[in-house]
């Protein structure tokens, strides 16, 4: 779990669940401008995860284009994303299971 932490910045991950379980922008919670820069990324790698339609290498490239960022930076948003989104809203199975899926046919 620590290494975790420190690889995906729980804390910040932490500060997402509160602010979208408050209420979002309607929740009083202060967000810096690198905050609301990463929470931005990290809404579009929802979107994008939830349309269904790429591979999660796509998506990585969606970010990086849209963004600007490298794609250590857009797979850690794809993380982050799923974590948040999958805490704040009944567990999103689906997702966890395209990614295994996906990381199994690369294996193959």
């Amino acid at each position: 779990m620590e290494l975790l932490r420190r690889r995906f910045n729980e804390d910040l991950i932490d500060t997402y669940i509160d602010y979208f379980q408050q209420g979002g922008e309607s929740s009083g919670i202060e967000m810096t401008e690198k905050q609301k820069e990463v929470l931005e990324r990290v809404r579009f790698a929802d979107e994008k995860i939830r349309e269904r339609t790429s591979s999660r290498e796509m998506i990585a490239r969606y970010i990086m284009g849209k963004f600007n960022v490298c794609r250590d930076t857009a797979k850690k948003d794809m993380v982050i994303a799923e974590r948040v989104f999958s805490s704040s809203y009944p567990l999103n199975k689906n997702s966890l299971i395209e990614a295994r899926i996906e990381f199994l046919e690369k294996q193959i």
